[in-house]
């Protein structure tokens, strides 16, 4: 994995999908697990990643501070988020791999 982080690595294969010529699978990541889970999977899970970081930059940006004094709101509406919802859109399977990921 490079030093970009696991967000950044998983933005990078949006660029290698199943469409890709043969040798581009030596490109996908080697890391333990991520193989056995579907690229749509993947997208999802940094889809839902991205979005909840633009929230928090509208959140922890805008002049508001009614609306500043909403980040810790968020914050904590993240854990239903990912035991509620996540697990209704991906496979716990996959889930168990993108979190260790």
């Amino acid at each position: 994995m490079d030093s970009g982080g696991s967000m950044v690595a998983r933005l990078k294969l949006k660029r290698i999908d199943g469409r890709s010529p043969p040798g581009v699978d030596r490109l996908y990541p080697a890391a333990p697990g991520l193989r056995r889970i579907s690229q749509r999977n993947i997208h999802i899970f940094t889809a839902v990643q991205i979005v909840c970081l633009l929230i928090f930059c509208f959140v922890s940006f805008f002049p508001n501070p009614y609306l500043t004094s909403a980040f810790p709101i968020i914050i904590v509406l993240l854990v239903p988020l990912r035991r509620l919802l996540l697990p209704r859109i991906l496979p716990k399977e996959a889930l168990r791999i993108l979190d260790a990921y």
